[in-house]
Protein backbone atom coordinates (compact mmCIF):
# COMPACT_ATOMS: atom_id res chain seq x y z
CA UNK A 1 0.00 0.00 0.00
CA UNK A 2 1.39 3.59 -0.75
CA UNK A 3 2.38 5.75 2.16
CA UNK A 4 -0.82 7.71 3.31
CA UNK A 5 -0.46 11.21 1.43
CA UNK A 6 -0.87 14.72 3.13
CA UNK A 7 -1.87 17.82 1.06
CA UNK A 8 -1.46 20.91 1.58
CA UNK A 9 -3.02 23.63 -0.01
CA UNK A 10 -1.64 27.35 -0.15
CA UNK A 11 -3.83 30.07 -1.67
CA UNK A 12 -1.65 32.46 -3.73
CA UNK A 13 -1.99 35.71 -5.69
CA UNK A 14 -4.53 37.04 -3.64
CA UNK A 15 -4.99 39.77 -0.69
CA UNK A 16 -7.30 39.42 2.02
CA UNK A 17 -10.66 41.92 2.70
CA UNK A 18 -11.84 41.01 6.17
CA UNK A 19 -11.64 43.10 9.24
CA UNK A 20 -8.60 43.17 11.27
CA UNK A 21 -8.62 43.78 15.11
CA UNK A 22 -6.38 47.28 15.30
CA UNK A 23 -5.70 48.79 18.00
CA UNK A 24 -7.28 52.55 17.82
CA UNK A 25 -5.37 53.88 20.63
CA UNK A 26 -2.20 52.24 19.96
CA UNK A 27 0.29 54.85 21.41
CA UNK A 28 -2.25 55.18 24.79
CA UNK A 29 -2.00 51.09 25.06
CA UNK A 30 1.16 51.19 24.98
CA UNK A 31 1.97 53.74 27.63
CA UNK A 32 -0.48 51.94 30.28
CA UNK A 33 1.34 48.29 29.03
CA UNK A 34 4.65 50.19 29.63
CA UNK A 35 3.70 52.35 33.26
CA UNK A 36 1.87 48.58 34.42
CA UNK A 37 5.38 46.69 33.94
CA UNK A 38 7.29 49.27 35.60
CA UNK A 39 5.14 49.17 38.49
CA UNK A 40 5.05 44.95 38.69
CA UNK A 41 6.66 43.49 41.39
CA UNK A 42 5.94 39.66 40.49
CA UNK A 43 7.19 37.20 38.49
CA UNK A 44 6.71 37.77 35.09
CA UNK A 45 6.31 34.62 32.37
CA UNK A 46 6.84 34.84 28.74
CA UNK A 47 5.15 32.85 26.09
CA UNK A 48 4.60 32.78 22.39
CA UNK A 49 2.80 30.53 20.25
CA UNK A 50 3.89 27.11 18.66
CA UNK A 51 6.02 26.23 15.97
CA UNK A 52 7.55 29.23 16.69
CA UNK A 53 9.13 31.59 14.19
CA UNK A 54 11.26 34.62 13.82
CA UNK A 55 9.07 37.18 14.83
CA UNK A 56 7.86 34.80 17.95
CA UNK A 57 11.20 34.07 19.18
CA UNK A 58 13.24 37.28 18.46
CA UNK A 59 9.82 39.19 19.75
CA UNK A 60 9.92 36.84 23.37
CA UNK A 61 13.74 37.40 23.94
CA UNK A 62 14.21 40.93 23.42
CA UNK A 63 11.37 41.64 25.99
CA UNK A 64 12.76 39.26 27.92
CA UNK A 65 16.30 40.74 28.36
CA UNK A 66 14.60 44.42 28.70
CA UNK A 67 13.10 43.17 31.71
CA UNK A 68 15.91 41.48 33.33
CA UNK A 69 17.54 44.61 32.88
CA UNK A 70 15.17 46.42 34.88
CA UNK A 71 15.47 44.21 37.56
CA UNK A 72 12.04 42.06 37.22
CA UNK A 73 11.91 37.94 37.87
CA UNK A 74 11.41 36.07 34.45
CA UNK A 75 10.57 32.85 32.79
CA UNK A 76 10.66 32.14 29.17
CA UNK A 77 8.74 28.98 28.17
CA UNK A 78 10.05 28.65 24.33
CA UNK A 79 11.25 25.97 22.03
CA UNK A 80 13.30 27.38 19.80
CA UNK A 81 13.56 25.65 16.12
CA UNK A 82 17.04 24.61 14.87
CA UNK A 83 17.91 27.45 12.63
CA UNK A 84 17.24 29.90 15.56
CA UNK A 85 19.10 27.49 18.12
CA UNK A 86 22.35 30.34 18.12
CA UNK A 87 20.12 33.38 19.93
CA UNK A 88 19.02 32.09 23.21
CA UNK A 89 21.83 32.54 26.20
CA UNK A 90 22.60 29.91 28.51
CA UNK A 91 19.41 28.35 30.36
CA UNK A 92 17.34 31.99 29.43
CA UNK A 93 14.58 29.24 28.54
CA UNK A 94 12.32 26.54 29.74
CA UNK A 95 10.31 24.01 27.46
CA UNK A 96 7.39 23.63 29.55
CA UNK A 97 6.08 25.78 32.52
CA UNK A 98 4.11 22.86 34.50
CA UNK A 99 3.54 24.96 37.95
CA UNK A 100 0.66 27.76 38.61
CA UNK A 101 1.27 31.23 37.49
CA UNK A 102 -1.58 32.18 40.39
CA UNK A 103 1.18 34.48 41.16
CA UNK A 104 2.53 35.31 38.03
CA UNK A 105 1.85 37.91 35.27
CA UNK A 106 1.73 36.12 31.95
CA UNK A 107 2.76 37.71 28.43
CA UNK A 108 1.82 36.17 25.33
CA UNK A 109 3.66 37.44 21.80
CA UNK A 110 3.07 36.83 18.55
CA UNK A 111 0.08 34.70 19.25
CA UNK A 112 -3.75 35.49 17.81
CA UNK A 113 -5.09 32.70 19.78
CA UNK A 114 -5.18 31.88 23.52
CA UNK A 115 -4.95 27.87 21.95
CA UNK A 116 -1.88 28.36 20.10
CA UNK A 117 -0.20 29.61 22.92
CA UNK A 118 2.58 26.84 24.06
CA UNK A 119 4.09 25.72 27.18
CA UNK A 120 1.90 27.47 29.78
CA UNK A 121 -1.64 26.74 31.28
CA UNK A 122 -2.84 30.09 30.96
CA UNK A 123 -6.10 30.28 32.95
CA UNK A 124 -3.46 29.77 35.63
CA UNK A 125 -2.53 33.17 34.87
CA UNK A 126 -3.06 36.47 37.66
CA UNK A 127 -2.76 38.54 34.55
CA UNK A 128 -2.28 38.49 30.59
CA UNK A 129 -0.62 40.58 28.41
CA UNK A 130 -1.58 39.68 25.02
CA UNK A 131 0.83 41.28 22.67
CA UNK A 132 0.45 40.95 19.00
CA UNK A 133 0.23 42.16 14.86
CA UNK A 134 -1.91 39.73 14.09
CA UNK A 135 -5.27 41.33 12.59
CA UNK A 136 -7.05 38.29 13.49
CA UNK A 137 -6.27 38.15 17.32
CA UNK A 138 -8.80 37.57 19.25
CA UNK A 139 -7.96 40.18 22.01
CA UNK A 140 -7.71 37.54 25.04
CA UNK A 141 -6.26 39.08 28.16
CA UNK A 142 -6.68 41.13 30.28
CA UNK A 143 -4.82 43.67 27.75
CA UNK A 144 -3.94 43.72 24.66
CA UNK A 145 -1.94 45.74 22.33
CA UNK A 146 -1.68 44.44 18.75
CA UNK A 147 -1.33 46.36 15.57
CA UNK A 148 -1.36 44.68 12.47
CA UNK A 149 -0.10 47.73 10.76
CA UNK A 150 3.17 46.61 11.91
CA UNK A 151 5.11 44.14 10.23
CA UNK A 152 6.37 42.13 13.01
CA UNK A 153 5.26 41.64 16.70
CA UNK A 154 9.33 42.42 17.09
CA UNK A 155 8.22 46.60 16.05
CA UNK A 156 5.58 46.22 18.97
CA UNK A 157 8.59 45.42 21.21
CA UNK A 158 10.97 47.79 19.74
CA UNK A 159 8.55 50.57 20.86
CA UNK A 160 7.61 48.95 24.28
CA UNK A 161 11.65 48.19 25.22
CA UNK A 162 11.88 52.28 24.43
CA UNK A 163 8.79 53.13 26.52
CA UNK A 164 10.24 51.20 29.11
CA UNK A 165 13.26 53.68 29.26
CA UNK A 166 15.72 50.26 28.51
CA UNK A 167 18.57 51.29 26.49
CA UNK A 168 19.95 49.15 23.27
CA UNK A 169 22.31 46.76 23.15
CA UNK A 170 23.33 43.87 21.01
CA UNK A 171 21.80 41.63 23.38
CA UNK A 172 18.57 42.97 22.65
CA UNK A 173 18.80 44.52 18.80
CA UNK A 174 19.81 41.08 17.84
CA UNK A 175 16.31 39.12 18.48
CA UNK A 176 14.74 42.16 17.93
CA UNK A 177 16.29 42.87 14.07
CA UNK A 178 16.11 38.77 13.39
CA UNK A 179 12.05 39.24 14.46
CA UNK A 180 11.48 42.17 12.00
CA UNK A 181 13.96 40.39 8.76
CA UNK A 182 12.13 37.17 9.19
CA UNK A 183 8.69 38.17 9.03
CA UNK A 184 9.33 40.87 6.24
CA UNK A 185 11.29 38.12 3.97
CA UNK A 186 14.85 39.69 4.77
CA UNK A 187 13.02 43.70 3.79
CA UNK A 188 11.64 42.08 0.69
CA UNK A 189 7.76 41.39 1.46
CA UNK A 190 5.15 44.08 0.71
CA UNK A 191 4.60 44.36 4.67
CA UNK A 192 8.20 46.07 4.39
CA UNK A 193 7.27 49.57 5.69
CA UNK A 194 9.10 52.62 6.11
CA UNK A 195 8.43 52.55 10.33
CA UNK A 196 10.46 48.54 9.45
CA UNK A 197 13.19 49.98 7.83
CA UNK A 198 13.63 52.99 10.72
CA UNK A 199 13.57 50.39 13.22
CA UNK A 200 16.08 48.24 11.52
CA UNK A 201 18.53 51.13 10.69
CA UNK A 202 17.76 52.22 14.61
CA UNK A 203 18.65 48.32 15.61
CA UNK A 204 21.83 48.81 13.10
CA UNK A 205 23.22 51.62 15.05
CA UNK A 206 24.16 49.11 18.27
CA UNK A 207 26.55 48.13 15.94
CA UNK A 208 25.46 44.20 15.65
CA UNK A 209 26.83 42.53 12.66
CA UNK A 210 24.47 42.68 10.12
CA UNK A 211 25.91 40.28 7.19
CA UNK A 212 26.82 37.94 9.62
CA UNK A 213 23.10 38.25 11.39
CA UNK A 214 21.52 37.45 7.77
CA UNK A 215 24.23 35.11 7.24
CA UNK A 216 23.52 32.77 10.26
CA UNK A 217 19.80 33.07 9.75
CA UNK A 218 20.18 31.00 6.48
CA UNK A 219 21.88 27.91 7.70
CA UNK A 220 19.98 24.84 7.76
CA UNK A 221 21.15 21.32 8.30
CA UNK A 222 21.59 18.97 5.37
CA UNK A 223 18.19 17.22 6.12
CA UNK A 224 16.41 20.41 5.64
CA UNK A 225 17.55 20.41 1.88
CA UNK A 226 16.76 16.92 1.24
CA UNK A 227 13.26 17.54 2.44
CA UNK A 228 12.77 20.18 0.32
CA UNK A 229 13.99 18.88 -2.72
CA UNK A 230 11.70 15.91 -2.11
CA UNK A 231 8.52 18.09 -1.30
CA UNK A 232 9.16 20.64 -4.10
CA UNK A 233 9.13 17.66 -6.45
CA UNK A 234 5.59 17.04 -5.74
CA UNK A 235 4.49 20.62 -6.43
CA UNK A 236 1.22 21.18 -8.69
CA UNK A 237 -0.85 24.29 -9.23
CA UNK A 238 -4.55 24.36 -9.91
CA UNK A 239 -7.31 27.16 -10.56
CA UNK A 240 -5.59 28.41 -12.86
CA UNK A 241 -2.39 28.87 -10.66
CA UNK A 242 -4.34 29.86 -7.50
CA UNK A 243 -3.76 27.32 -5.74
CA UNK A 244 -0.35 25.36 -5.19
CA UNK A 245 -0.74 21.55 -4.02
CA UNK A 246 2.18 19.55 -2.39
CA UNK A 247 2.58 16.55 -1.15
CA UNK A 248 4.32 15.60 2.33
CA UNK A 249 4.07 11.74 2.57
CA UNK A 250 4.67 9.38 5.94
CA UNK A 251 7.81 8.11 4.06
CA UNK A 252 9.14 11.87 4.13
CA UNK A 253 8.29 12.46 7.69
CA UNK A 254 9.61 9.25 8.79
CA UNK A 255 12.71 9.85 7.09
CA UNK A 256 15.64 11.53 8.23
CA UNK A 257 14.80 15.36 9.55
CA UNK A 258 11.57 14.63 9.01
CA UNK A 259 10.50 17.04 12.23
CA UNK A 260 11.22 19.82 10.43
CA UNK A 261 8.40 19.27 7.77
CA UNK A 262 6.06 20.66 11.04
CA UNK A 263 8.21 23.46 12.03
CA UNK A 264 7.56 26.88 11.40
CA UNK A 265 10.76 27.25 9.37
CA UNK A 266 9.50 24.80 6.60
CA UNK A 267 6.30 26.28 6.49
CA UNK A 268 7.86 29.67 5.81
CA UNK A 269 9.37 28.35 2.41
CA UNK A 270 9.14 31.14 -0.24
CA UNK A 271 8.89 30.63 -3.66
CA UNK A 272 10.68 32.82 -6.32
CA UNK A 273 7.79 35.16 -6.24
CA UNK A 274 8.02 35.00 -2.59
CA UNK A 275 4.35 32.70 -2.46
CA UNK A 276 4.09 31.66 1.37
CA UNK A 277 3.45 27.71 1.76
CA UNK A 278 1.97 25.75 4.25
CA UNK A 279 2.94 22.00 5.27
CA UNK A 280 0.01 21.34 8.09
CA UNK A 281 -1.52 17.83 8.70
CA UNK A 282 -5.01 19.62 8.72
CA UNK A 283 -5.63 21.52 5.21
CA UNK A 284 -6.27 25.56 5.96
CA UNK A 285 -7.23 27.96 3.39
CA UNK A 286 -6.21 31.26 3.44
CA UNK A 287 -8.23 33.11 1.35
CA UNK A 288 -10.00 36.37 -0.49
CA UNK A 289 -13.66 36.57 0.06
CA UNK A 290 -14.07 36.89 -3.44
CA UNK A 291 -13.01 32.72 -3.77
CA UNK A 292 -16.28 31.18 -2.67
CA UNK A 293 -15.33 28.56 -0.05
CA UNK A 294 -18.02 25.87 -1.41
CA UNK A 295 -17.23 26.26 -4.86
CA UNK A 296 -13.34 26.39 -3.96
CA UNK A 297 -13.69 23.01 -1.99
CA UNK A 298 -15.86 21.14 -4.36
CA UNK A 299 -13.54 21.56 -7.10
CA UNK A 300 -10.22 20.64 -4.93
CA UNK A 301 -11.97 17.44 -3.89
CA UNK A 302 -12.92 16.51 -7.44
CA UNK A 303 -10.27 17.07 -9.31
CA UNK A 304 -7.56 16.45 -6.70
CA UNK A 305 -9.02 14.34 -3.95
CA UNK A 306 -8.36 17.01 -1.43
CA UNK A 307 -10.50 17.53 2.00
CA UNK A 308 -10.41 20.90 2.96
CA UNK A 309 -11.01 21.93 6.89
CA UNK A 310 -11.92 25.35 6.60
Amino acid sequence: MAPRTVLAVIIVFMTSNEQSNVESNYHEKLTEIANFLLGWQGPIVLATHVDPDGDAVGSTLTLNRALKIMGKSTIVSLVVPNFLEFLPQPNELVPQIDFSLAESLLITLDAATASRVAGVTMESAKMTINIDHHGTNELFGDYSLIDPNKAATALIIKDLVEHLGVSWNQDLSIPCLTGILTDTGFLTFANTSPDALQAVAALLSTGLNYAELTDRLQWRPKEYYVLLAQVMSTVDFALDDRVILARVTDQMRSGPGGALLDSEDFIGLSSPKHIRNAFWKHITIIKNKKVIRKELAEKLKKEYKVDINW
